[in-house]
């Protein structure tokens, strides 16, 4: 790994238009597929989620009890930050020289895109909206204000790390770290982890 970053993780495969899709033509990490079909899916010696960590970091916390000192990153919080990437805080948001888009050769993007809206209220995955690829999508991931639209929340949406400057693996898959800084509830997901901090729950937006 890049030796700023801790540990990475994502789904080990997508499906779609599977028995018992909620939406049509929009791709599930396997995890997500099992869960609702109640069986395996892969093969039974297969993994789900794959996560890799950074072996470099000499001062890693395995103690279990959060109480990571100051000078040490808590390695508990870091791995269920990155399960909750292999379960579906994930998806195919791009952005390449000045455009943003999504999706494979297919263009079908993933169950996370299909909630992604604008501070207008858009869905970014409508493309009567953004064309994909295009300069207006570019701008709307790169605008500093993203949310996940979840009718699971009653005050106000998730609201997601947007930067200005695109940040491939951070942008979009994480929770904003201005709105949710460290010792906040929802600072689980957000792209970034201090020294000595430490969250085992992944706070009510994340589960949302």
């Amino acid at each position: 790994l890049a030796s700023d970053v801790l540990g990475s993780c994502s789904p080990s495969e997508y499906y779609h238009n599977f028995n018992s899709t909620q939406i049509w033509n929009c791709y599930y990490p396997v995890a997500m597929v099992e869960k609702m079909l109640g069986k395996e899916i892969n093969q039974a010696s297969d993994y789900e989620i794959v996560m890799s960590f950074n072996k470099n970091f000499t001062n890693w916390y395995f103690g279990t009890d959060g109480a990571t000192p100051t000078d040490k990153y808590d390695f508990v919080t870091t791995a269920l930050h990155e399960l909750a990437h292999g379960l579906g805080f994930h998806g195919y948001f791009y952005a390449q020289r000045g455009r943003g888009g999504y999706g494979g050769n297919d263009g079908l993007a993933t169950v996370f895109d299909q909630f992604v809206i604008n501070k207008s209220g858009d869905r970014l995955l409508d493309s009567k909206l953004f064309t994909n690829p295009s300069v207006k999508l570019y701008q709307s991931l790169t605008s500093e204000w993203l949310a996940f639209k979840t009718r699971l929340v009653t005050d106000s949406l998730p609201r997601l790390y947007a930067p200005a400057t695109w940040d491939n693996g951070s942008s979009i898959y994480h929770l904003d770290d201005v709105k949710y800084p460290t010792g906040d509830a929802n600072s689980l997901m957000t792209h970034a982890m201090g020294l000595g901090e430490a969250n085992h729950n992944p706070g009510p937006y994340t589960l949302a």
